[in-house]
């Protein structure tokens, strides 16, 4: 690779870094905000959300659809269609797995937030990154990673780290102990979900061969057809920086369709997820559904209420934010590999507690910043600063060694 691909390269993975970190804190600013607007009406607001995480998605792909040629996408949803040995069988059972994962998640944390209330969102912030051990342990059993003494160090830090927070907290009867197990407990969905999504994605960044792409995926298309098609020059004559860009572009179209289809099987799971799961918190389950899709409606269109004045404005803020956070987030672990997803979350922790502790930002909404969360977060970063530094010294050590990729 010449230096001036890889300039390129490393150019695109620090826009990529820098806009992950923006959306990632803007998002959660903006999640929390909305889920305390409609904090009487869960159900609602997942199926709104999780609809949107559909539509948006959807209107992207139809927009490039109809700027581009459709041999060029044809080319990359055939590709997602027929991955896999079990082909669509497949790919129906790993979507009903992943949204079912998606729907438990979305509830357990949708409803764990609201009973904890907005005095405690920076605990609650704490408390999901115990996604980040759990995700280590599936890593061991599921894709057989193989971790070493400091990254378990590191792992053990950060679980430690959200101990320290939520037992200080316990010790003063500040919290609700519901509120904190439902948000524990979606930490289990999210480290599967998590696991799964990344055997689906990290494919994408081990396909090297871009020409190579070009003739697999076509069955009865010649590599002309293609490069006419798709108005490219002959493969010796590209730059490697096209083929960098259409690759990026192929991974967001994939990664795309995966949000799509997880989200759509998941509006239809959540509806006796939804009851099972609202009755958690006491509600009675006969006209559960009717009285919080109305209440979710009156908050959105015709409430007077003080939390829901805005209700409309996060709505419409989360739509794109939520769909680009999911998709950042794959984006990242797809070019950066882990060691940067882990740095980043890094970085986006003491910024995101700072701004929902601020009033400027979260206004009457605004999470309380006690020394709980401080030392919690003091030890979590730890945590999270000791794994990227013995995942570093993993991969040096394989390069050095020869190894033509480090198992990160």
């Amino acid at each position: 690779m010449s230096s001036s691909s890889s300039s390129s390269s490393s150019y695109f993975l620090f826009f990529l870094l820098g806009l992950d970190l923006v959306i990632s804190i803007v998002s959660t600013c903006v999640w929390y905000s909305e889920l305390y607007a409609f904090e009487d009406s869960p159900i609602f607001i997942t199926q709104l959300n999780m609809a949107l995480a559909v539509v948006v998605p959807s209107l992207y792909l139809l927009a490039e659809t109809l700027a581009l040629r459709w041999d060029d996408h044809r080319v990359d949803y055939f590709q997602f269609l027929r991955q896999g040995q079990g082909g669509i069988l497949q790919l129906v059972k790993t979507v009903i797995q992943l949204a079912i994962l998606n729907s438990a998640m979305n509830f357990l944390q949708i409803i764990g937030v609201q009973i904890l209330g907005s005095g405690n969102s920076n605990l609650a912030v704490i408390i999901q990154q115990t996604v980040i051990p759990l995700s280590a342990f599936l890593c061991i059993f599921v894709l057989k990673t193989r971790f070493s003494l400091i990254e378990f160090a590191g792992i053990a830090t950060v679980l430690g780290g959200v101990g320290v927070a939520f037992g200080l907290r316990l010790h003063t009867n500040s919290v609700s102990q519901l509120g904190a197990i439902l948000l524990f407990c979606s930490c289990i969905p999210t480290a599967g979900l998590n696991i799964m999504i990344e055997k689906l994605v990290l494919p994408f960044r081990d396909a090297d061969d871009d020409d190579a792409e070009y003739e697999v995926l076509t069955d009865s298309a010649s590599e002309h057809k293609i490069q006419n098609a798709v108005n490219l020059p002959p493969p010796h004559q590209r730059p490697k920086e096209t083929l960098n860009h259409r690759r990026a572009l192929s991974v967001l179209r994939k990664i795309l369709i995966i949000v799509i289809l997880e989200n759509a099987v998941g509006i239809v799971l959540n509806v006796p997820l939804s009851v099972a799961l609202q009755g958690i918190k006491g509600d009675r389950i006969d006209a559960l559904w009717d009285a919080d899709m109305t209440r979710g409606l009156q908050c959105l269109f015709a409430s007077s209420r003080e939390n829901c004045k805005f209700a409309y404005i996060y709505v419409i803020l989360f739509a794109p934010l939520g769909v680009l956070f999911v998709v950042m987030q794959l984006l990242v672990t797809v070019y950066g590999g882990s060691t940067l997803m882990f740095l980043m979350i890094a970085l986006s922790l003491p910024i995101q507690n700072f701004f929902l502790a601020s009033k400027t930002i979260m206004g009457s909404k605004a999470g309380t910043f006690d020394d709980s969360e401080v030392y919690g977060l003091v030890i979590i970063l730890m945590g999270l600063l000791a794994f990227i530094y013995g995942t570093h010294r993993k991969k040096q050590a394989v390069i050095e060694q020869g190894s033509e990729r480090p198992d990160l």
